[in-house]
């Protein structure tokens, strides 16, 4: 295997595991994955700062931190770039090297246009997710969403909050993204992979997309393992002798002799194989993580929020104060909340019918 190949491999493995890390670690807790966290992404990005500080200056350091805050702060196209290059680079590799194998004795022919399919739906999802509209509040639209979703007095509690930034009303389950500089309804977070907020009207794309490439790394890890095998079967690699090349010697074949030779002879298909593996499950993952919030009527930002709730309850319980009863008012139930994602509101058809009469009601489930 040449250094590029194992350089390659070894990115792919550090970005699965940080990103392991970034989905499921937290900044308090017990544990290897919070302790990982916290050293990650505390504490080695503050030894490095003051590594770059002592050795190349302060106007280094500020080059470094104004690199990183652009990248991972501010609106940007460029992870959005890095997800199209790995992407489509892959493919590529894919139709290039492994397509021209199939069909084989693992797989048929049809499923190079099934991988095709899977292909379509990630550039698809993707881009209705970057460049859709997440559900942005405006003074329009601001009084209809208010009406739609009810404060519940535990983390929207102030019906008369209004956004300093955008200067409308700040209809509950909505927040501020400061790097789009918008207010959303229903907001979850800002996804950089798309950049772009995922709220009220793409959530349902986000997790399209999540679950295509879900697919499209089982796909790739399924398909390179087909043709990989059909590899050890055409040339009957299982009985052949090999040599090393640094000392000469012959060697038997066994599984780790013919894995590292096929490595060497398929060195960008073995890095995309690879890749699809050690990510599928992570996605699989942080796919059924996102599904799993959705089901409980809640969103990534909110739960953040019910954190912060549940400290201050058991801070009240610790002290011997009475305990209020908090619930979230938006679980209605895992159908009923998975529906509202799916299948959104639509606002625009609610203002119509609440513009000219704000109601008094809270919510009404109205859908077109």
């Amino acid at each position: 295997m040449g250094f590029g190949t194992m350089l390659m491999l070894a990115v792919s493995i550090a970005i699965g595991l940080m990103f392991l890390l970034a989905m499921y670690g937290e900044e308090e807790g017990p544990g290897i994955v919070n302790a990982l966290f916290r050293f990650f992404f505390f504490r080695f990005p503050e030894w490095f700062r003051g590594m770059i500080k002592a050795i190349l200056g302060e106007r280094v350091l500020a080059g470094f931190d104004y690199t990183l805050n652009y990248v991972f702060n501010e609106c940007n196209p460029l992870v959005q770039i890095f997800y199209m290059v790995i992407l489509l680079g892959s493919y590529v590799i894919f139709v290039r090297d492994a397509y021209t194998n199939i069909p084989n004795d693992y797989a048929a022919g049809y499923h190079k246009f099934l991988g095709l399919g899977v292909f379509y739906v990630c550039l698809s999802s993707f881009a209705a997710t970057s460049f859709m509209d997440p559900g942005i509040i405006t003074a329009r639209n601001a009084l209809g969403l208010c009406n739609y979703y009810e404060y519940d007095e535990a983390i929207f509690s102030n019906p008369n909050a209004i956004c300093e930034t955008c200067q409308t009303r700040k209809p509950a389950r909505s927040k501020h993204d400061s790097r789009c500089n918008v207010c959303v309804a229903r907001f979850d977070h800002h996804c950089i992979w798309v950049n772009n907020t995922v709220g009220l009207r793409n959530h349902r794309y986000f997790l399209l997309f999540l679950l295509s490439n879900c697919l499209i790394t089982a796909y790739g890890a399924f398909l390179g393992a087909t043709v990989m095998l059909h590899k050890i079967d055409e040339s009957n690699l299982m009985k052949a002798t090999f040599i090393d090349m640094k000392t000469g010697e012959r060697v038997s074949a066994s599984w780790t002799v013919v894995v590292r030779y096929l490595f060497a002879q398929n060195g960008m298909l073995s890095v995309v194989l690879c890749l699809c593996t050690g990510m599928c499950p992570i996605l699989f993952g942080f796919f059924g993580w996102h599904i799993f919030i959705a089901a409980q009527g809640t969103t990534t930002n909110e739960r953040d929020k019910w954190k912060q709730v549940s400290y201050y309850l058991k801070k009240l319980k610790k002290e011997g104060k009475e305990v209020p009863d908090v619930r979230n008012v938006y679980d209605k139930g895992v159908l009923s909340n998975l529906r509202e994602v799916l299948f959104p509101p639509d606002v625009d058809q609610f203002i119509a019918n609440t513009m000219d009469k704000p109601s008094t009601k809270r919510r009404k489930d109205k859908r077109t």
